[in-house]
């Protein structure tokens, strides 16, 4: 067990991370068994392919695994945001702004359950890769272990027994289990339990709002963050949706904090405003978006660097205004409209 035994170990985690995230298990709606498919979260035909230029690639923003740096990654529109969500008889429930792009169909209100769904997939795909790790690592270094004792006793005719293998990679495995049960109760509790008992009737406990601005923006995106309104913390979900002609914001939060959400939202009076906001929510909120290539590749070299090194940053809630423009081109748009 050398360096080259502990550097495989972090690369296979990696690898079977990802490989979980896209295991198709059963349908992460409640009751229902069926086989999932690869869901989008951003919807594919009504957004993604209007966002991603003519090859359909997209750019979206990436840890590398090495530096634990930003960069910006490659992909295509029909790999962009997925997760095994749905079964195909419940992915219909968002055919209604999904495939034709009707952001006033009623199907809208489900969009930011795709983005609980979404959170409470990946912890619990982190949980299970940790878990697999655990045994497997357990059992190797119980092996190595027991091949140096069984070799000591028989040569010093002892009879030293195997007791304890733990050590700092378990403690650190067992940590990160403990994280992720902890986050997935989060989401249930906070997120998931209380959409689902507003969308049965049984509550009223969760709001759903559109705003729709007449500027189409390069990027879209699909996340969650804490905003903190006069000492009151509270969680908002936000779809940004790009289109042709206009970009379309979907928001859900808790009914008990619709004053702070109010109090939020009336600091942006214009259009121009909302876009500092969305620029300041794709820094400070999620690092769930995608952004089309041929913007990206306009900024320069300073722009893209400040970007990426700025989505490290934790201390700030997306209503901390950028010192910067982000979409330029898009303020001149609606200049010159």
């Amino acid at each position: 067990m050398n360096k080259d035994y502990f550097t495989n170990l972090n690369y296979n985690f990696i690898s079977n991370r990802e490989k979980n995230n896209k295991k198709r298990l059963k349908c992460m709606f409640p009751d229902c068994n069926k086989k999932a498919v690869m869901s989008h979260t951003i919807p594919e035909s009504a957004v993604l392919k209007i966002l991603s230029n003519k090859d359909n690639v997209l750019y979206y923003p990436e840890i590398d695994n090495k530096t634990k740096k930003y960069l910006i990654g490659k992909t295509y529109t029909r790999k962009a945001s997925v997760f095994p969500g749905f079964c195909n008889e419940h992915e219909n429930h968002f055919s209604g702004y999904e495939k034709d792009g009707n952001f006033q169909d009623q199907s809208i209100v489900l969009q930011n359950l795709r983005v609980i769904y979404r959170n409470y997939s990946r912890w619990d795909n982190l949980k299970k890769t940790f878990n697999y790790h655990k045994k497997k690592y357990t059992e190797e270094i119980f092996k190595y272990q027991k091949e140096k004792i069984d070799f000591l006793n028989q040569y010093q005719k002892s009879d030293i027994k195997l007791m304890s293998i733990e050590d700092d990679i378990i403690e650190h495995i067992n940590k990160n289990i403990d994280l992720c049960d902890y986050m997935i109760q989060k989401i249930h509790n906070e997120d998931l339990y209380p959409f689902l008992r507003t969308l049965n009737g049984d509550d009223n406990l969760i709001s759903v709002g559109i705003l729709e601005i007449n500027i189409p923006l390069p990027l879209s995106l699909a996340g969650k963050s804490e905003f903190d309104i006069n000492g009151k913390k509270f969680t908002i979900h936000l779809s940004v949706f790009s289109t042709n002609n206009k970009t379309i914001l979907c928001f859900s939060y808790n009914l008990k904090y619709e004053k702070e959400f109010n109090t939020l939202l009336s600091q942006y009076k214009n259009d121009i405003e909302i876009i500092g906001f969305i620029e300041s929510w794709m820094i400070y909120g999620t690092d769930d978006w995608f952004i089309n290539p041929n913007e990206w590749d306009s900024y320069t070299k300073i722009k893209q660097d400040k970007i990426l090194d700025l989505l490290k940053v934790q201390d700030y809630y997306p209503d901390k205004k950028l010192d910067f423009n982000i979409f330029d081109n898009a303020r001149n748009y609606y200049n010159k409209s």
